[in-house]
């Protein structure tokens, strides 16, 4: 039967007086030392409780900390979900990104769906797709000239994308939440973004920046083009782009 540890114990045994060595061993802190046999087993049971008891408060608490501290030493490991949920507000059109940490040298952000972009984004480095939840269609232009092509990202895929390659996300479900990962710019490494004439595919206007914060970047861009009708207007046919209202590609 394992015996129980009794509340009441000889003066000599404190936590104070007393440590437990690795080999079984009492030792008091005085300099005598006292084997365990020595004692009676339910003493020595509440020592090694008391004393584990003890050292275990001497260890502070992790610090509570918010998502993006200041300081990046002081992070924290926290849940994606209560993320997505405490921001749901900010996954909004027209880019409907946010990044998750400022200071780093990946840019990770959240994406919400119902957006409404009809620009291409020419990104010198690959670019990493996670669609967490809803499927979202990602329009590829290889080349200028070209028609442009949907390629489905489904609920739970994952995808590579290559530097350069034009490429426009559509995400029309509004409840729809991806992951994209990007590589910080180095200075002097520019983004493109372009517009694609919805008539012959040339392309109808592009505009390169050094891209810092890209979800505060962008809106100024997409807002500038659709005020300027010369902008939008193709150089090989005269077709003139209807700007934010204007779809990716025109429906068969």
């Amino acid at each position: 039967m394992k015996p129980t540890c009794r509340s009441a114990a000889p003066q000599l045994l404190s936590t104070t007086d007393l440590a437990l060595t690795d080999d079984g061993q009492l030792v008091e802190l005085g300099g005598d030392r006292f084997g365990t046999s020595e004692l009676d087993s339910s003493l020595s049971c509440e020592l090694r409780g008391l004393t584990t008891n003890h050292s275990s408060s001497d260890q502070p608490e992790p610090p509570m900390t918010e998502y993006d501290p200041t300081d990046p030493i002081t992070r924290r490991p926290f849940s994606l979900q209560r993320w997505i949920e405490d921001h749901r507000d900010e996954l909004v059109p027209p880019v409907a990104n946010k990044q998750v940490w400022r200071e780093a040298d990946m840019i990770i952000m959240m994406v919400g769906g119902g957006n409404e972009r009809n620009d291409f984004h020419d990104d010198p480095r690959e670019e990493f797709f996670y669609q967490l939840k809803g499927d979202m269609e990602l329009w590829l232009w290889p080349d200028h000239g070209t028609k442009p092509f949907p390629m489905p990202i489904r609920e739970g895929e994952i995808y590579l994308l290559p530097p350069h390659l034009r490429h426009s996300p559509q995400r029309p479900d509004p409840d729809s939440v991806g992951l994209v990962v990007e590589y910080a710019r180095d200075i002097g490494e520019l983004d493109g973004f372009e517009w694609v004439c919805t008539n012959c595919a040339e392309r109808v206007h592009r505009v390169e920046i050094q891209v810092q914060e890209i979800d505060k970047d962008l809106p100024p861009l997409f807002a500038a083009f659709d005020a300027d009708e010369q902008a939008r207007t193709c150089w090989n046919c005269s077709t003139v782009h209807g700007g934010k209202s204007a779809p990716i590609w025109p429906t068969p």
